[in-house]
């Protein structure tokens, strides 16, 4: 499995962008199935593009969505969310508390259509219309900040997909 936390990547945009390798590995290893969590600049990591000023930088295109940083935090304080879809890492239902300070924010996918986040927010800015967690394959996306001991079960489960993908072959070499 791959975990990817918080940081700062537009401080490191051009460097990334220049790493097409590790871009193109890293989207290839989500579409196979490798658990991957990521938290906020592991988010923006994994989005189509990331927008700073006026420079486009591409990421890993793991998701359809452009980032943009903006002058001023987007997100600042506490997260309350209830998870409300299925994924590998939170039972439905659960209610996950965290933390967010970002100063990007998320345009939709280029089709206009609705991210498939797995978290309602009650609290909090998140990614787009009081929802985040992006989902795909074995992927799961955030902009909140989780305390692994204010959420026992996700270590567990990461550790349970990393198993999985493991015993079905999907390696990171």
């Amino acid at each position: 499995g791959l975990y990817m936390g918080g940081g700062f990547p537009e401080t490191l945009a051009a460097r990334i962008a220049d790493n097409k390798p590790v871009r193109d590995h890293v989207r290839n290893l989500a579409l196979s199935g490798l658990p991957m969590y990521a938290e906020c600049g592991g988010f923006i990591f994994l989005s189509r593009e990331l927008v700073v000023g006026d420079r486009t930088y591409p990421m890993a295109g793991v998701f359809d969505l452009s980032t943009h940083v903006c002058a001023r935090p987007q997100g600042l304080g506490y997260v309350a969310a209830v998870v409300d879809k299925p994924n590998v890492y939170h039972p439905v239902g659960t209610v996950l508390t965290g933390h967010e300070f970002h100063y990007s924010t998320c345009t939709p996918p280029h089709d206009n259509s609705r991210p498939d986040c797995a978290m309602r927010l009650t609290r909090g800015t998140g990614m787009h219309e009081g929802r985040d967690g992006l989902i795909r394959n074995n992927v799961f996306a955030c902009y909140t900040h989780l305390h692994a001991l204010g959420a026992p079960h996700w270590a567990v489960n990461f550790v349970a997909a990393a198993r999985v993908a493991a015993a079905n072959r999907v390696r990171i070499n």
